[in-house]
C-alpha cells in the first residue's frame, strides 16, 4: 500500500489564510455588519451565499498540481479562485455600477494578495509565493444557480506555489 503525501497546507488551510488576507480595506469590509467582511466570505460553500447578504465572496480551489521533487519530497501549485458576487436586481444602481464596484473590490483584493505574496499570517507561511494571477473580463458573468436571485460575479484566480512537503 502506497502512503499518501502528508501536505500540511491543504487547500482548506490555504483558503482560510487567503480569506484573512483579501478582505482588509475593501468595500466588502466597510459595509459588513462586523466591519471585518469575513462573515461574507464563504470557503467552498456556494450554497451559503444564496442564504446570506450581498456583496459576498466565494473562495474555492481550482486545479492543484503536485510533482515529486526528490525521492521523498513533493512540490506543487494550487489555484485559489475568488468569486465576487453581488445582486443587481435589488438595488437602484445600474448593472454597470454594480460591475464597477465588484471590479474595484477585486483590484483591492489583488493588491492585498500582492503585498502578501508569501501568504503569511503572523509567523506562519502558507505558500512559497504567487506564480500567476488572473482577473476575468469586466462584464463578469451571471449566476443562474439560484432561482429568484439575480447575481452578477467576477473571478480573480491566484496560482500559488505551495510549500514543499515530505511523504
Amino acid at each position: 500500500m502506497t502512503r499518501l503525501p502528508n501536505n500540511p497546507t491543504t487547500d482548506v488551510v490555504v483558503l482560510g489564510a487567503l480569506r484573512q488576507v483579501i478582505v482588509p480595506n475593501t468595500n466588502l469590509a466597510l459595509i459588513s455588519a462586523s466591519g471585518t467582511g469575513l462573515e461574507n466570505v464563504y470557503i467552498q460553500n456556494k450554497y451559503a451565499i444564496s442564504q446570506g447578504v450581498f456583496p459576498a465572496v466565494h473562495l474555492y480551489t481550482g486545479k492543484q498540481h503536485y510533482l515529486r521533487d526528490s525521492r521523498s519530497t513533493y512540490i506543487g501549485t494550487m489555484e485559489a479562485v475568488v468569486e465576487y458576487y453581488d445582486r443587481w436586481d435589488s438595488q437602484p444602481n445600474t448593472i454597470d455600477t454594480v460591475r464597477a464596484a465588484i471590479a474595484a473590490d477585486l483590484e483591492r483584493m489583488k493588491a492585498n494578495v500582492e503585498s502578501n505574496e508569501q501568504l503569511t499570517i503572523g509567523i506562519t507561511s502558507y505558500t512559497v509565493g504567487i506564480l500567476k494571477e488572473m482577473l476575468s473580463p469586466y462584464p463578469g458573468e451571471f449566476d443562474r444557480n439560484f432561482p429568484g436571485l439575480h447575481l452578477v460575479y467576477r473571478t480573480f484566480t491566484i496560482t500559488f506555489n505551495i510549500l514543499p512537503f515530505d511523504v
